[in-house]
């Protein structure tokens, strides 16, 4: 029996190859996203492979992302009202006739948010003078404590404030 025939069967299946597609779910351990996207890129790159797409699990790019929808939001602002984007005020809101600090005011636009569920705009002053600007949805709002719990839109995360902390509320 001669090995040339075989060797010439291996070269023809060699030469009529095909491709295979798998997915496939690979956890690699690194201190940041990127450098574990680093670390797979140039282990892709090192094998043996004709193509490839990463699908999920990248979260470079999400600060662009956030930053585009802030600037949509400002471009919604009104320029003769600093501070207030252009929406329907909620019933018994506070109008330019009325002392916007008074609790009642707040409270009834805040219940108004939340029964309809609507994306608001939070600007919270903690401590120290920390000024933060939350898109968020109102789960909750305890009158006789004066906490308000929201949900961040975007960490996907609830936090818990005080009615005093609370700058600004704009609706959408």
């Amino acid at each position: 029996m001669s090995r040339n025939p075989i060797k010439k069967n291996m070269n023809a299946e060699a030469e009529t190859s095909s491709s295979f597609i798998f997915t496939t779910e690979i956890m690699i351990q690194a201190n940041t996203n990127g450098l574990a996207l680093e670390k797979l890129l140039h282990a892709l790159n090192a094998a043996e492979i004709a193509d490839y797409r990463i699908v999920t699990g990248i979260e470079i790019g999400k600060q662009l992302e956030q930053t585009k929808q802030q600037a949509q939001m400002i471009k919604k602002i009104d320029p003769l009202i600093p501070g207030k984007l252009k929406t329907n005020s909620p019933p018994n809101a506070a109008g330019p006739n009325k002392n916007n600090a008074d609790t009642n005011d707040i409270s009834v636009q805040i219940q108004y948010y939340k029964e309809q569920g609507t994306l608001v705009r939070l600007f919270v002053v903690k401590g120290q003078g920390i000024r933060l600007s939350i898109p968020c949805r109102i789960l909750n709002f305890d009158a006789a404590t004066n906490n308000i719990s929201v949900y961040h839109v975007d960490e996907k995360q609830t936090y818990l404030f005080k009615l005093n902390e609370i700058d600004d509320i704009i609706g959408n």
